[in-house]
């Protein structure tokens, strides 16, 4: 009685340590325009974002909102989470 998990591989999955309601949550912080404008940048010559919704075809994440969280990453690669440690002290 195996499952055939086939059709799930397909599916965008969300980032180990970005969730959605991260961006609701006021004890998080947020990246400074210029690194969400960066990863924003890189994000928009990627062949896996959906220019219309702009939407990665890879995570599924909405990426101007994802952008702005300082501990999401791009899923392959292409940018990385941000240490805000500095910047609470």
């Amino acid at each position: 009685m195996s499952e055939d998990n086939s059709s799930q591989k397909n599916l965008p999955q969300v980032p180990k340590l970005a969730k959605p309601w991260d961006l609701v949550n006021k004890n998080i912080g947020r990246v400074s325009e210029e690194v969400k404008d960066k990863r924003m940048s890189i994000c928009s010559d990627c062949n896996y974002l959906f220019k219309i919704s702009k939407q990665c075809r890879k995570c599924g994440c909405f990426m101007p909102a994802k952008t702005s969280l300082p501990h999401a990453s791009c899923p392959i690669g292409k940018w990385s989470a941000e240490d805000l440690t500095d910047a609470l002290e």
